[in-house]
């Protein structure tokens, strides 16, 4: 797992339950100082194809994961 930071732009990321592990599809962005950002595309529909194959990580949600705000350190998977 590496660790990223959400893009200012996304409001929340609400808890996840304790039913299972949950992947949000998203894209990494790159900002000045050779850092990154996590943005997460705002549908996440599973049946939707065009939404995955724009994804280039997936934000991994462990059961019970408290909710995130803009900011807030996530773990990511690179797809891409």
């Amino acid at each position: 797992m590496r660790a990223a930071f959400l893009e200012a732009g996304f409001d929340l990321i609400s808890a996840n339950g304790s039913r299972e592990t949950q992947y949000k599809r998203a894209r990494m962005l790159e900002i000045d100082a050779g850092g990154a950002r996590v943005e997460t595309h705002s549908n996440q529909d599973s049946s939707l194809l065009a939404v995955m194959s724009k994804a280039d990580v997936l934000i991994r949600r462990m059961a019970n994961a408290p909710a995130l705000s803009s900011g807030d350190e996530i773990e990511y998977l690179p797809i891409g």
